[in-house]
Formats: C-alpha cells, structure tokens, sequence
C-alpha cells in the first residue's frame, strides 16, 4: 500500500508509460489489476494481473510502437481520469494513426485496481496492426 494521492499515483504512471519502465507502472498497479481494452483491437478484452498487463504490453508492442504526447489527469473520489494523444506507429509500414485514448482507472488503497481504456479511433489502430 502507498500514501499517493490519486493524482500522484497517477503522475506516477504516466512517468512510468514515458519512460517505458514497467517496473514504475506495475508499482502503481495492484497484483490483481484487471485491464480492459476495446473489443475492436486485436489485443482487446480483458487482461489479469501484472503477467496480463506484460502479456498485452508485449502483443501490443510487438507489431505497434506508441508515442504519448499531451496528457491530462482528472482526480475523482474513486480513482482518475486521463487523457492522452497517442501516436501509434506500424513497426512494418511505418505508417501512422494519431488518436486519442482516455483512461478511467479505479483506485483502492493507493493502487489501481481496474484499468478502462477508450480509444477514439479503435479501428485506425486495429488496422494499423494488421499491417
């Protein structure tokens, strides 16, 4: 357990997300974390654990690379908000899809305990990854 603030935990991971440092991310997270990403990516559903938030880290990164520009948090009672420019980049094209991708996450004892992404254009970065 931790004595962040919500805001602070999440200052944390998105230092953790642009530092690529796993380690920082998964020190925000509880061990039970549950990951949900939209049903129209090839790596959507739902991911258990730190092994199933590495297992999607790894599927996702294996054919995407991503890049976060501005991100804003919003503190609620339960948890925080953020909101994030992404740039998701085909590691075999090259090509490129800018979208934006909201994160509600719940928060319990100082850890996130539920992660709920929403990305604007699921389907841009679903046919970004086929490539």
């Amino acid at each position: 357990m931790t004595t962040m603030t919500n805001t602070e935990l999440a200052e944390t991971m998105v230092a953790g997300m642009l530092e690529g440092n796993i380690e920082k991310l998964l020190g925000c997270m509880h061990p039970d974390v549950v990951v949900i990403e939209p049903s129209a990516l090839p790596y959507g559903g739902e991911h258990h654990g730190h092994a199933g938030f590495g297992a999607l880290l790894q599927q996702m990164s294996s054919r995407l690379e991503l890049d976060v520009g501005a991100i804003s948090v919003y503190d609620a009672p339960s948890g925080f908000a953020a909101r994030m420019d992404a740039t998701f980049k085909s590691r075999a094209t090259g090509r490129e899809v800018k979208t934006t991708v909201v994160e509600v996450d719940e928060v319990v004892d100082g850890l996130i305990t539920r992660i709920d992404a929403y990305y604007k254009a699921p389907e841009l970065v679903a046919a970004l990854y086929a490539e």
